[in-house]
């Protein structure tokens, strides 16, 4: 389609059409195009639709990551529609039940989101570059963000509102600590091996069946450019007139305050104090200052006057204080004192306050040269990152308007265009293993009619675009070129059916009472003596699964079984006995993480369990013909 589209809108005959298509456009709008009576409806939820769009965009948000023959599946089509139809059914509960983000929360959440940020400050214009880069529009970004908040309120009352009693976690706990005493017989394909011969009709009848193994896949190679943010955030070297501007920006962060060590003697008087009251606080505050003035101990006299019950006992002492902690009439003056001063009595809404300086550190503020380093980093960090934006924006447009060639985007960004090895639709290794450059190389458009692909967000702040150069036609590889794959394929079946016949004969025949370790010995196998296994047991997983999965054995008669190990083989085990756990022997740190596990997985039953409670309550209908 985009094809057609660039193909039909070139040329003048174009640009008339165009031009009056606007006239349209301009008076109704681009929506009364759209909002007809064919709009496609894949669900139904109580009476709301869920349209094509929205499907295929949420159908969209797997292109890329998942196999693309997925997205053709009609199950997992119907699995999007159903995640649409669930959060459809929340979407109603949350407004019905009262949950809400208001408008000061999605705000603050926002202004907080490290990538919006520019020195630990929220940046509009960060913000909004980073929502074009997404292809998001704010109101779509918001909305998105105030449901996701709303659903957390939901999901973390669910999970939190899941107990685990101690009985659960002890009965837990016990089959987790349980351990069962087991000896076995391993038979390893290796033994059967050497005699595993397939022969000339079994390799061809092999070769014929699985022809499709043997095709060499179609293949190409292409040529790309890619708009890497890292690099630019590296590249660039921040002048010393920019420098300084940070510096002046960002100083207060570099700044220690002064720190003063301060005493006080408060004399506690009312705002709305008689004038009598008031002239005899100030007259003992005047009478205080004289006493410390000539050489009273200050110390006593506040434990004798002050009315600061907290610093009285401790002679008035404060402690040491930043900026910002004293009434500000108070330290104003503070702020003017030397070591050792007193003041004279100060009006607050407190009363009369008198402070005596008793230590003073001078507050320091770092040098640029000291701090050069960082606002370096910093700098290239926030001017890369925007030059990125930038870029990127001018990358989409240019690779998608002249899509016959990398060259103009290479050349217009400086870009350097790169050639891959060959690499089929499987994938191939570094840049050609990821799913989003192989489907877009073997995409009609790129493949077939040479065009650029668009742009690829192949990782944070990384764009890339390709085209294909050379294509080879799958082939079906010669008998001779794969029979030494095949021989030694057919080997390893033969010897693993082999190693499984003689371990269903082991477990036959000691189940009739003839012993395991005898039974080694008679075929020339390693016996491993009865050991008490537990759950994590650093043996064969399959075959501690199996043992802990058998039935407890009846007094003294084992339990006799066997388990397929796949490509290593069989193995044959005798389970003797059962030993339950003590849960007393469990460390603490154990109990509360399972404890914590068990909850967590309960409180998920419970989410899913309120999403089935919404989807019988409703009216659903789903069009899979529409999918």
């Amino acid at each position: 389609m985009l094809t057609s589209i660039r193909d039909k809108t070139q040329g003048i005959i174009a640009t008339i059409i165009l031009s009056l298509l606007i006239i349209p456009f301009a008076f109704w709008g681009v929506n009364s195009y759209f909002e007809n009576d064919t709009k496609v409806v894949v669900a139904e939820v109580n009476g709301n639709d869920i349209g094509e769009a929205a499907y295929r965009r949420a159908l969209d948000q797997y292109r890329n990551r998942v196999d693309p023959s997925l997205l053709d599946n009609p199950v997992f089509k119907r699995q999007i529609v159903e995640t649409l139809v669930q959060q459809e059914l929340v979407r109603d509960a949350l407004a019905s039940e009262g949950y809400a983000v208001s408008a000061q929360q999605l705000g603050a959440l926002i202004r907080n989101t490290p990538q919006f940020q520019v020195g630990n400050e929220f940046s509009m214009d960060r913000y909004q570059a980073a929502l074009r880069a997404s292809g998001l529009t704010i109101s779509q970004y918001e909305e998105s963000m105030r449901q996701e908040k709303q659903l957390d309120q939901v999901v973390g009352s669910l999970k939190d509102s899941a107990i685990v009693s101690q009985a659960d976690l002890d009965r837990v706990l016990t089959l987790q600590a349980q351990t069962r005493r087991a000896e076995s017989v391993t038979i390893t394909p290796s033994k059967f091996y050497r005699s595993a011969t397939p022969g000339k009709d079994e390799i061809q009848s092999y070769y014929e069946q699985n022809k499709a193994r043997y095709q060499e896949p179609e293949q190409v190679r292409i040529e790309y450019i890619r708009l890497d943010g890292a690099e630019l955030i590296q590249t660039y070297k921040p002048t010393e007139d920019e420098l300084k501007a940070i510096y002046e920006e960002e100083k207060s962060r570099f700044s220690t305050p002064a720190i003063r060590r301060v005493s006080h003697i408060l004399l506690e008087l009312a705002p709305d104090a008689p004038d009598a009251e008031k002239s005899k606080i100030k007259q003992l505050a005047d009478d205080i200052v004289a006493r410390a003035k000539k050489g009273e101990s200050f110390d006593a006299l506040a434990k004798k006057y002050s009315n600061d019950p907290t610093s009285a006992n401790k002679g008035g002492d404060l402690g040491k204080l930043s900026p910002g902690l004293l009434p500000p009439e108070l330290e104003a003056v503070v702020n003017q004192m030397k070591k050792g001063d007193i003041s004279k009595p100060v009006r607050t809404e407190y009363g009369y306050q008198i402070a005596k300086l008793t230590a003073f550190t001078p507050g320091k503020t770092k040098s640029l040269n000291e701090v050069r380093a960082e606002l370096t980093k910093q700098l290239r960090q926030r001017k890369g990152e925007e030059r990125y934006y930038d870029m990127a924006e001018r990358f989409n447009n240019l690779v998608y308007e002249q899509p016959d060639s990398l060259e103009p985007a290479a050349k217009a960004l400086e870009l350097k265009i790169e050639k891959s090895p060959w690499f089929a639709q499987s994938g191939g290794a570094g840049l050609t293993a990821d799913p989003k450059v192989v489907e877009a190389a073997f995409s009609p458009d790129v493949k077939v009619d040479r065009r650029n692909s668009e742009s690829i967000e192949i990782g944070a702040n990384q764009l890339l675009a390709l085209r294909v150069t050379d294509v080879k036609p799958a082939r079906q590889k010669p008998l001779a070129d794969v029979r030494p794959e095949i021989v030694a394929t057919l080997r390893q079946q033969k010897a693993a059916e082999q190693a499984r016949e003689l371990g269903r004969e082991m477990v036959l025949a000691a189940r009739k009472g003839k012993s395991l370790a005898a039974l080694a010995k008679q075929h020339g196998l390693a016996h491993q003596p009865a050991q008490s296994l537990s759950r994590d047991s650093k043996k064969d997983r399959a075959l501690v699964t199996a043992v802990f999965s058998a039935s407890k054995p009846e007094g003294k008669t084992p339990v006799v079984d066997g388990v397929d190990l796949g490509g290593s083989g069989y193995a044959v085990f005798a389970l003797h006995s059962v030993q339950s756990g003590d849960v007393k022997n469990i460390k603490r740190a154990q109990r509360d993480k399972l404890n914590d596990e068990l909850a967590k997985r309960r409180g998920t039953g419970y989410y899913y369990s309120y999403l089935s409670g919404l989807r019988k309550r409703s009216d659903v209908t789903i069009n899979n013909d529409k999918l």
